[in-house]
């Protein structure tokens, strides 16, 4: 799990290095979550 912030528009797809490897990665709004469920 990982937090980033990047100039891409929620939905978008960019490439990432983890670890020396490059990982195709789904730009995605963080969910924060609250005994168990989801919190908008």
């Amino acid at each position: 799990i990982a937090l980033a912030r990047v100039p891409a528009g929620i939905g978008e797809t960019a490439i990432v290095q983890i670890r020396n490897r490059e990982m195709p990665v789904k730009v995605t709004k963080p969910v924060f979550v609250r005994n168990g469920k989801a919190v908008a």
